[in-house]
């Protein structure tokens, strides 16, 4: 019976320590009984208790030592209670969690640390602090999940440009102000660009570098306008800004305007190219003099085609060398065209001085 008695109290004693290691090693509870199943450690405070966790405090020497610690070991948690290291590896009070490489702060907003926070950053530094991507990856900005903006990347040719993900319209520019939403820059069509104020648009810069001032279609010219002009400088043609007293005078299509004589006396002379009955013959080339009485070399002479002739006359005829002299205008017409004969032909010269 002695020895049936000693051996119950052996397995006894190793069932209980059995039962004590299999509880020490579940779950521990400070304060509690019932710690939670999912932790390995809980500290519980009763209601009204005052107090907290308070971690080992260490003096760390950098981010990247692991000081004063034997090792850098992932998951590590201490608080840091001085400032010290090299930039940029500068530890400051705080705490820090080791990765298994370095010393990482915990976010906190005011302090320097290399996480953007909702509520602001300071003790930047421009030249190493930014918001961005270090690849060759665009930057995009959205809002309610929606693409707005995008800043470029690609070679240094595309980099760094700014690009509305949107087009716009001229009551919603894509560029415009928080206080003045309908007035800015958007994008009308395939490269175009239109300006709008009060939400509508005033002016137009189509693909082919033709600007309208207004609004609608497509400008003509290389600038259109809707409605009265006003200059209060001068105007001035071929950047001549002309004397008092003279006149402005068409000089032909595609050509700018010069500034001619005063109006104190104008002839217009009409005159056949040849005598009656002749014509301008393919590659013909003729030059005219016609008489005007008290014409003095400083007045000016403009000479066009006159008549109901077809539109590519223009193309095919050319006057030029009109040349001013005492009592007279000399000027030559060239037939361009190898095969058309033109008849009969009039020309208006107008005389300024």
């Amino acid at each position: 019976m002695k020895i049936y008695f000693q051996k119950v109290g052996i397995f006894g004693l190793i069932f209980l320590f059995a039962l004590f290691y299999q509880n020490t090693i579940a779950q521990v509870g400070v304060g509690t009984t019932n710690p939670n199943t999912s932790a390995v450690l809980e500290v519980h405070s009763s209601p009204g208790a005052v107090g907290g966790l308070l971690l080992p405090s260490v003096a760390l020497s950098s981010t990247d030592s692991f000081l004063p610690l034997s090792a850098h070991v992932a998951g590590m948690l201490v608080y840091n209670t001085v400032t010290a290291g090299a930039a940029p590896n500068i530890v400051t009070p705080g705490y820090y969690f080791n990765n298994g490489v370095n010393w990482v702060r915990i976010a906190d907003a005011s302090v320097p640390n290399d996480d953007w926070t909702v509520t602001g950053n300071n003790g930047l530094n421009a030249a190493n602090n930014f918001v961005g991507t270090i690849d060759a990856t665009n930057l995009r900005f959205r809002t309610s999940n929606t693409e707005a903006f995008e800043i470029s990347s690609g070679n240094a040719i595309n980099r760094g440009k700014l690009r509305a993900m949107t087009d716009g319209t001229a009551a919603l520019p894509v560029y415009s102000w928080s206080s003045d939403t309908d007035t800015g820059i958007y994008r009308v069509g395939a490269n175009s660009l239109g300006f709008s104020t009060n939400g509508s648009e005033r002016i137009k810069v189509s693909a082919n570098g033709n600007m309208k001032i207004g609004s609608g279609a497509n400008a003509s010219e290389r600038l259109e306008v809707d409605g009265n002009l006003r200059i209060n400088g001068a105007f001035m043609p071929g950047n001549q800004a002309g004397d008092a007293g003279r006149v402005l005078v068409s000089n032909g299509p595609a050509s700018a305007p010069v500034w001619g004589g005063s109006l104190g006396n104008v002839n217009q002379i009409n005159r056949y190219v040849t005598s009656t009955g002749t014509s301008l013959s393919p590659g013909a080339v003729v030059s005219i003099t016609v008489n005007v009485p008290g014409l003095t070399t400083s007045a000016s002479a403009f000479v066009n085609i006159q008549g109901d002739w077809s539109s590519p006359i223009y193309d095919d005829i050319t006057i030029h060398n009109i040349e001013i002299r005492s009592n007279g205008v000399r000027f030559v017409v060239s037939n361009n065209t190898n095969f058309t004969t033109y008849p009969g032909m009039l020309f208006n010269i107008t005389i300024i001085q």
